[in-house]
């Protein structure tokens, strides 16, 4: 497979491709989470699906003696990923988690071609997701630290206590399309610094250089 953009669905495949496998890189592996005083016993089990299917793989490599050779890992993924992520990084970060083995599967939720696995080890957890393309490769494979639980507000004055009951500062506004007064407004109504918000600016414009064909290493 060869990346085009003569096809309109590529250019999205690609964008999909890319923004995961950046993800993937951003994310840190390191321990985040204090040991367990016992070891975690499964409690879910991954579908023979075509992605459940490289979820397991991936599951492998994780509690395995050593990560497949080059060849092996290479030959799982979507061939667009290996213009954009080197497989040696790949390899790296697979490395890194394989050692807080064993891994179990606490949770897995997905459907036929997309899935998030909660692996567990003593050590640490983390969301694994994974999706695949049409050809059965995967063209996405990224780790996250879990989310904590919560329950979404019912409405805006639920969401307006929960704010201003918040240990830390927080202010909200919402705007109609076209309007130039929120709707809504929480807190302190100052512009503020964006953070790491930032960051999501940044990626979006290196994903829309890559399917553009502006990026290093990507074709048109």
């Amino acid at each position: 497979m060869t990346t085009h953009t003569r096809a309109p669905h590529h250019g999205r495949r690609l964008r999909a491709v890319v923004a995961a496998f950046l993800a993937a890189l951003l994310t840190a592996v390191a321990v985040a989470c204090a040991p367990a005083e016992d070891p975690i016993e499964p409690s879910a089990d991954i579908p023979d699906t075509p992605v459940g299917a490289h979820a397991a793989w991936v599951l492998e490599q994780l509690n395995g003696e050593e990560i497949a050779d080059e060849s092996a890992v290479e030959e799982r993924f979507d061939p667009a990923l290996w213009e954009t992520v080197p497989l040696s990084d790949l390899r790296t970060k697979l490395e890194e988690l394989r050692t807080q083995q064993p891994w179990t599967v606490a949770s897995y939720d997905g459907t036929e071609a997309e899935a998030t696995v909660r692996i567990d080890s003593s050590h640490t957890q983390f969301d694994m997701n994974v999706s695949v393309g049409e050809d059965d490769r995967m063209n996405g494979l990224f780790f996250a630290a879990p989310q904590p639980e919560r329950t979404p507000a019912a409405d805006w004055d639920e969401l307006r206590e929960n704010l201003e009951a918040a240990p830390f500062e927080a202010s909200l506004q919402v705007f109609e399309m076209g309007a130039d007064t929120p709707s809504v407004a929480i807190g302190d109504t100052q512009a503020a610094p964006v953070g790491s918000v930032v960051k999501l600016y940044v990626l979006g414009a290196l994903v829309d250089a890559v399917a553009a064909g502006r990026w290093p290493g990507s074709r048109r």
